[in-house]
């Protein structure tokens, strides 16, 4: 059965944040490594039971492990992912890509394929050599300003070189490096409006279960709403260990039953 959609969730001021964007959360946030300590983390050992591919039925790899109690997160993705505290980001090697849930912080139910997955055969995967376990380290997450996120936003819609001066100045002294090409934009984040190339059609909840499977409202009427929302992007500058691949990893997330679908992209 679908989580029970959390309140906060559909609060007045909310409600244009999930009516006509695709963000899950209004400020997004950086990830990055971090040498100091932290509860949340890149890699490590797969700890949720039925984290298996349905279709090549490989082990799934941990790419991702936030620690939802974290203040930087929304309370109702807290509420959403409950009783879990921990949100884990997986993917399949083989097939690069995956459809499951969240049932506990011992427990997933991955979904099988439907006709919105995109996933590679057997012998077509660009990651044959990818481990199955990537090694365990401490990452961090930081608020993105609202100046950086207007403006890369902006500059994913009409491009890097459509803008003036003073923003393209902005957006280098904010990122710390010269941008020359669109390429340079993305960044690895949870929230907000991840940066992705090429562009994205809309995608809807992998679990037959839940009633934004087929794009309606629980009572009956059609609307935008329960389309799934752009949760987090991993870029491959920031995994080391599969930077020479160049890719992207876009996760969706259902907001009535907190499912996820994740969707490659090649850089």
């Amino acid at each position: 059965m679908p989580r029970k959609i959390p309140k906060s969730l559909f609060d007045a001021k909310l409600l244009p944040l999930w009516r006509d964007s695709k963000r899950f959360t209004a400020h997004p946030l950086r990830v990055a490594p971090t040498g100091g300590k932290s509860k949340h983390f890149s890699g490590g050992p797969a700890p949720h039971a039925g984290s298996k591919c349905p279709e090549c039925k490989q082990k799934l790899t941990l790419l991702w492990d936030l620690d939802l109690t974290d203040p930087l997160i929304p309370d109702y993705a807290r509420e959403g992912f409950s009783p879990c505290t921990r949100l884990p980001l997986y993917i399949c090697w083989q097939c690069v890509t995956a459809s499951y849930a969240v049932t506990s912080d011992a427990r997933l139910k991955c979904f099988p394929f439907d006709h919105h997955s995109d996933y590679l055969e057997e012998g077509e995967t660009p990651f044959p050599d990818a481990p199955l376990e990537m090694p365990r380290r401490p990452i961090a997450l930081q608020r993105i300003p609202s100046t950086l996120d207007a403006l890369a936003s902006l500059a994913n819609v009409i491009g890097l070189n459509e803008l003036d001066k003073p923003a393209r100045v902005a957006l280098d002294q904010s990122l710390s490096t010269k941008l020359s090409t669109d390429w340079d934009l993305p960044f690895s984040q949870f929230g907000g409006q991840p940066l992705v190339s090429p562009r994205r059609g809309d995608m809807v909840c992998p679990n037959p279960k839940c009633p934004a499977n087929e794009l309606t409202h629980p009572y009956g009427e059609m609307q935008r709403p329960y389309l799934m929302k752009e949760m987090a992007l991993i870029q491959w500058r920031d995994e080391p260990i599969l930077a020479e691949h160049c890719f992207q990893l876009l996760y969706f997330i259902c907001g009535i039953c907190f499912s996820m679908r994740a969707e490659y992209r090649c850089s």
